[in-house]
């Protein structure tokens, strides 16, 4: 499967080596940066539990500090 996704991404003109992990990666940060829900993407990972996807790949939601704040009631 790896040697069959490199070659695709060389016949695709993708300029850096990438690994199958990286999509997966892209793929659930994106959704998570969309608004999707955690527990939502976790199932379509297949992870055990929300805190494992939580663990790892929540660390990269930049603008989740600024919206909590947001949602403060303003003083």
């Amino acid at each position: 499967m790896r040697k069959g996704f490199r070659n695709a991404c060389k016949r695709a003109g993708v300029p850096n080596e990438i690994i199958s992990y990286d999509t997966r990666h892209l793929h659930a940060t994106s959704a998570l940066n969309n608004g999707a829900d955690l527990a939502s993407v976790s199932a379509i990972l297949g992870h055990a539990s929300t805190k494992m996807t939580a663990d790892q790949y929540y660390h990269v939601q930049k603008n989740e500090k600024i919206r909590a704040v947001n949602l403060l009631p303003p003083l």
